[in-house]
């Protein structure tokens, strides 16, 4: 579906006309202002992410009307020579100024006002680097609200299918951004194998299947193929989920052959990972039942087994999640207690995480998961 130009007016969460005029400003100073650094930009981000879905469906057809009418991009010059030894490279081009109406056309053009936005975008066609400048802020503000979120929700550590829905959002254009990433991760991102895993649960949560394309398929074997050779297991296994989900089974099932004959080796520690990266794969691929049947395997299995023991209370937490998710509720509160218990006696499993996981949103209504809470983590603070 193209966009050729969408009505380009920017809304945002306020509670007083004060707190409106803060947030625009900030989201202005990074449009507009020669200097953005990160922190700039970051802020204006903050305030995109503190609009509701409305605010930020239109933000991004703030973009995409920039988009138009700004110039497209030549090919990119011929490299340059190096800079020999002994003398100083040129100093980056500073950003330019621009004059007092130009900018005010360009604060005009992402303002709230759809017809003056468009008159404003109008006005700036003979300023193309104005057009350039709106173009590219806007790009970072989006690829900044894009990493803040998922930064964000991967630090819980919960993991749930939905988790990251509110991307939707942002249109296709965060699917394509998060699936960049997931090959090749922002330079300033931190553990950036963990951020990878993240943009692509995000894209599993935000690209409708209809859209995925023969590319995106040719990528997810890219990301498959160079996560298995360097071993990281966690996101060689969401980019098999990923290929199944999006029409291409094949991996998938070849994974999930090996890893039922792992199931039944004679070795508790091969057995121990088998049926534990099977459930993974099944809860993955949000075949509940599935995994449920594997999850209690891998905990059976791993009782007796050393390797096993710190990450134990997972194992069975995440029995728990799926029992919840396949309605099984008395089950999920056993092994919920059996988690917490487990936890307890080696690594504690945390309340925040349970608080942001949504796979126990089914239990939290009951009684008894209050109890425990209460148990476990003491009683919840009194709201101020």
């Amino acid at each position: 579906m193209a966009h050729l130009f969408l009505s380009p007016f920017l809304t945002f969460v306020a509670c007083t006309a004060a707190a409106l005029a803060q947030q625009n400003e900030a989201v202005r100073k990074a449009f507009v202002d020669a200097d953005a650094p990160r922190s700039v930009i970051t802020a204006a981000a903050e305030q995109v992410l503190a609009a509701d879905a409305v605010g930020r469906a239109r933000f991004v057809a703030t973009l995409r009307a920039i988009a138009a009418a700004a110039p497209k991009a030549e090919a990119a010059p011929p490299a340059k020579e190096p800079v020999p030894a002994g003398k100083d490279a040129s100093p980056p081009a500073k950003a330019p100024e621009f004059a007092d109406a130009v900018r005010e056309a360009m604060a005009a053009a992402i303002a709230d006002d759809g017809e003056a936005a468009k008159a404003a975008l109008a006005r700036l066609a003979p300023e193309p680097a104005a057009l350039q400048r709106l173009d590219e802020r806007g790009k970072a503000i989006l690829s900044r609200c894009l990493v803040l979120t998922v930064r964000k929700k991967a630090e819980t550590n919960a993991v749930f299918a939905g988790q990251y829905a509110e991307i939707a959002d942002f249109g296709p254009e965060a699917a394509d951004l998060l699936l960049k990433w997931t090959v090749t991760p922002p330079r300033d991102v931190a553990r950036a194998d963990e951020f990878r895993v993240a943009c692509l649960r995000a894209v599993r949560d935000v690209l409708p299947v209809e859209r995925a394309t023969d590319a995106t398929r040719a990528t997810l074997r890219e990301i498959a193929g160079k996560a298995q050779s360097s071993g990281n297991q966690n996101l060689f296994i969401t980019a098999a989920c990923a290929m199944h989900q999006f029409g291409d089974p094949v991996l998938f099932d070849g994974v999930k052959e090996r890893l039922e004959k792992g199931a039944s080796s004679e070795t508790a520690t091969e057995r121990y990972m088998a049926t534990n990266t099977l459930a993974d794969l099944h809860y993955q691929l949000r075949n509940y039942e599935e995994a449920v049947k594997w999850f209690k395997a891998a905990v059976e299995v791993g009782e007796s087994v050393p390797e096993a023991q710190q990450g134990q209370a997972t194992t069975i937490y995440n029995t728990a999640c799926s029992l919840v998710l396949s309605k099984r509720n008395d089950e999920a509160l056993q092994y919920l207690e059996k988690a917490l218990q487990t936890g307890a006696k080696t690594r504690p499993l945390g309340k925040a995480m349970i608080d942001a996981d949504h796979d126990m949103n089914g239990l939290r209504g009951d009684p008894r998961f209050a109890e425990l809470m209460e148990r476990y983590f003491g009683k919840p603070s009194a709201p101020k």
